[in-house]
């Protein structure tokens, strides 16, 4: 698929300083002001706003704080994602601390659907047997208005935390939202566990011991990273602080986990015969640097597994053990689980390919109904269809009780949460502008299906389904360097909302062709510096294009090792004739 190519051009540069041009360049082109720069970089606590200034969040400690002295049963209810699980030990652990009668309780994704429903009351009113009750949602609440209702009704007091955009919002509760629209606060962008932790941290302070919330900023990385939350503003001191305590000291959940997961760097097949230290650094002892994308990619996945296919109270007891037996016990069931999530997502993803490869055109929202697969997994083969065909997507399955549920995924620049209304006749919604959840009933399928489709042709314009990558930086293949290398990674963590920035390079005279085996993969060689772009998946592309020997080249920088020696290269993630780029 064709792709746009932006750059902000920047007519006179600034000094900074102490930073390097490229790195000023980088950041004016992103919007970050000359005199916010140093504390962006940084990353540092400074960025993390006070959390009295999330509304609502006064009026709950307060009522938290009154049944902690009343000695009042707390049930912490929470989702069955990494963000929501490590919400619901966050939470659960600082309550513990402080002296409370908790307990965690997550809605199995199967028996009992999303979030907190007047079932999951139900059995918390029972198991209470009588005693007075206190509930606190994390990561879900929003719009659980029959929920909380009934909540209420059995005279159970509520607080919701959640960051979910609101649509029909619980009455007569207090609700900590970032995204409340009565009244929303200025970074809209927390997670559910960011939330929690917010409310925790200010729970702590009540109580003096303020310093406490910081051990708990691992948890936070954990959720948000996992729930791909951009990593601006606050989000990235959260998140920068948080890698920073599992470098240094993961618990012995996550410990054991990291050690199977990314013991393959070290050429171990199996992580879990590496010998580390509690209380060690496990980068150091790995011998890696770990980062959001490893945490991401590998760590994450297997605390979803357990809440898509599998208990998701094992993702829960592996954060919460302190035994490294049982943890290891733990991380093995997890990362097999995922093993088998993985597997049965590929199935999945086949069928949804056949279907799309008899479609005679593609819509602006594909819209599938694939009745067999795991519920679980719609939302995963929804983003591969979302990447594959730059389309907002949405995947449906038929439940046991034949209504259908599913997850949608949506490009930049199309907030798949304003479908939901256009189909709130036909579908209870939620979610985020990226991501959404639906479910329906078996008659309502098919006017579904037409609703969603006049929709996209409606609202969505084809500028919006033209993939766009913007130019951060251009260069010359001589700028291309360790040092330069060096440079970007100050600008580190990179995840949603703040990328890897990207190189441009134009007229680039190279030799090469095909890499690897398989003859998928290209290697190009620049004729003048010797600097290496890699490309994966991507000689067709380069063939198609009639192996050109001059191109512009969109890319991100790497690190190679080979025979111990250390270079930059380049990671192509666009290539174009220059010939054909001129006359375009």
């Amino acid at each position: 698929m064709e792709k746009r190519w932006t750059t902000i051009h920047l007519p006179g540069l600034p000094r900074v300083h102490d930073l390097s041009p490229a790195l000023v360049h980088i950041l004016l082109s992103r919007g970050i002001p000359t005199d916010q720069m140093h504390s962006f970089i940084q990353a540092g606590p400074a960025l993390i706003r006070p959390s009295l200034a999330l509304p609502a969040l006064q009026s709950a400690i307060s009522q938290i704080q009154r049944n902690l002295e009343r000695n009042v049963r707390i049930t912490v209810v929470g989702d069955y994602d990494a963000d929501g699980v490590t919400a619901s030990v966050l939470l659960y652990e600082v309550l513990k601390d402080l002296g409370a009668t908790v307990e965690i309780l997550i809605p199995d994704r199967h028996r009992d659907g999303y979030g907190i429903s007047p079932q999951i009351v139900e059995r918390i009113n029972t198991d209470a047997a009588g005693h007075h009750q206190m509930i606190i949602t994390v990561d879900n609440g929003a719009n659980a208005r029959e929920a909380i209702a009934r909540a209420l009704e059995l005279g159970m007091e509520v607080v919701v935390t959640d960051h979910h955009t609101v649509h029909t919002p619980p009455e007569a509760v207090i609700m900590v939202n970032p995204n409340n629209p009565k009244c929303p606060y200025v970074f809209g962008g927390l997670a559910g566990v960011g939330v929690a932790w917010k409310l925790a941290r200010e729970l702590l302070k009540v109580h003096h011991c303020e310093e406490k919330a910081w051990d708990y900023l691992d948890l936070v990385a954990l959720g948000t990273i996992a729930d791909v939350s951009p990593l601006i503003d606050e989000n990235r001191a959260l998140v920068q602080l948080g890698m920073e305590k599992i470098k240094r000291n993961p618990r012995p959940g996550l410990r054991e986990l990291i050690k199977r997961q990314l013991g393959y760097r070290l050429g171990k097949e199996n992580g879990g015969s590496l010998s580390i230290a509690n209380g060690s650094s496990i980068t150091s002892e790995l011998g890696i640097e770990l980062s959001p994308y490893d945490i991401g990619m590998y760590i994450t996945p297997c605390l979803n597994a357990a809440g898509r296919i599998g208990e998701v109270q094992d993702a829960v007891r592996l954060l919460l053990c302190q035994n490294q037996t049982e943890a290891a016990q733990l991380a093995d069931k997890l990362i097999a689980l995922n093993q088998e999530r993985r597997r049965i997502t590929e199935q999945g993803l086949k069928e949804a390919q056949s279907l799309l490869a008899s479609t005679k055109e593609i819509p602006n929202i594909i819209c599938l109904t694939l009745p067999e697969i795991e519920e679980s997994i719609c939302g995963i083969i929804a983003g591969r269809i979302k990447e594959a065909y730059q389309r907002p997507t949405l995947v449906l399955t038929q439940t046991k009780d034949r209504t259908w549920k599913g997850s949608g995924r949506s490009v930049n620049g199309f907030d798949i949460t304003t479908l939901l209304p256009a189909v709130a006749h036909l579908a209870e919604g939620g979610g985020h502008p990226q991501a959404c959840g639906v479910s329906l009933n078996d008659t309502d399928v098919d006017a579904f299906l037409a609703t969603v489709q006049a929709f996209g042709e409606e609202r969505i314009t084809p500028q919006q389904l033209m993939p766009v990558i913007r130019v951060d930086l251009p260069v010359q293949p001589k700028e291309v360097t360790l040092g330069l290398l060096r440079e970007i990674k100050k600008l580190e963590p990179f995840g949603a909302g703040w990328e890897e920035p990207v190189i441009g390079l134009r007229r680039v005279a190279v030799t090469g062709g095909v890499m690897g085996q398989t003859g998928e993969h290209l290697r190009l060689r620049c004729n003048r510096s010797g600097l290496i772009f890699k490309g994966w998946h991507m000689f067709s592309k380069y063939r198609h294009l009639g192996l050109p020997s001059v191109v512009d080249i969109l890319g991100r920088l790497r690190y190679n090792f080979w025979n111990n020696r250390e270079s930059s290269e380049v990671e192509i993630l666009d290539l174009r004739s220059h010939r054909a780029a001129s006359n375009g």
